[in-house]
């Protein structure tokens, strides 16, 4: 049960001694898998500055039943007490990066997921509940299932972005990103900074099923980076260029190794929610 994975994860914390256990809060929400970026609540703020909770359509894999996943958001904004948007768009939140400055990237994903729309009509429905005046659609990622930009571009903020370097089977798709970044600029018309990261070598999970693992699937929050290390060694590289990329942020290594097998790592495992604004 929930609740009982609860206790266990309490224990686990308290036995390893690095989390103050008096902040950490547990909601039971039930769901279908652990991916809860993908289904987890987009929370964005209207002109008054009240939280607003953006609810997608997912459902990205039809022949597996993933009706809790689906409601997992709308349960979270029921729990807190925030009003829902309905966005009639079949979009992960693995797809989806914001700088908060104007600026939405995503991969080209969108449209297989949503067959006949085109960029006009995906910028008419994104500006219904986003606030961004520029777009950059990379392409996604071949042998890659979930088709999310998070596997082959971190932005670390609004002027710098990591992206995976180009090699292996993807080598013109990643080559193609990073050819993007350096045309483009953001909404603010600033120059990108790009960083290469390693690319691990493809995984294949029981001898035969693709995994891509990416460093590029990290976790920026309070003032620190949960990098994905997979226990190879390119992950001592990909630490220097994360630590280079974003001085002032504490790098610290996660160990994915388990989580890869599955398809994901640490961004796609988590979902963080901006604090409120207070006054």
């Amino acid at each position: 049960t929930h609740s009982m994975w609860a206790k266990a994860i309490r224990l686990f914390l308290s036995q390893r001694g690095k989390a103050d256990l008096s902040r950490v809060h547990f909601l039971h929400l039930p769901t279908d898998d652990i991916w809860v970026r993908d289904y987890g609540p987009i929370v964005t703020q209207n002109n008054k500055g009240e939280q607003v909770v953006i609810k997608l359509v997912f459902d990205p894999l039809p022949s597996y039943p993933q009706q809790q996943d689906n409601a997992m958001a709308l349960r979270w904004a029921a729990h807190e007490e925030i009003p829902v948007r309905h966005l009639d768009l079949h979009l992960e939140g693995g797809n989806i990066w914001s700088d908060g400055r104007g600026t939405l990237i995503m991969a080209s994903q969108i449209f297989h997921s949503n067959p006949g729309l085109t960029r006009t009509k995906l910028l008419d429905q994104l500006h219904c509940v986003f606030d961004f005046s520029k777009l950059i659609i990379t392409p996604r990622l071949e042998r890659e299932e979930t088709g999310h930009v998070d596997l082959l571009v971190k932005l670390a903020d609004a002027e710098t972005v990591l992206v995976s370097k180009a090699s292996g089977a993807n080598r013109a798709a990643l080559r193609e990103t990073a050819n993007i970044f350096q045309r483009n600029a953001n909404a603010s018309g600033q120059p990108y900074r790009i960083f290469e990261l390693p690319n691990p070598p493809l995984y294949l999970n029981w001898g035969f099923y693709p995994v891509w693992r990416s460093y590029t699937n990290s976790l920026t929050v309070n003032g620190r980076v949960l990098v994905p290390v997979f226990g190879i060694p390119s992950d001592k590289q990909a630490l220097a260029i994360y630590q280079k990329a974003m001085p002032d942020f504490d790098i610290i290594p996660i160990d994915c190794g388990p989580g890869a097998n599955g398809g994901g790592a640490v961004h796609c495992l988590t979902k963080e929610v901006a604090a409120p604004r207070r006054g």
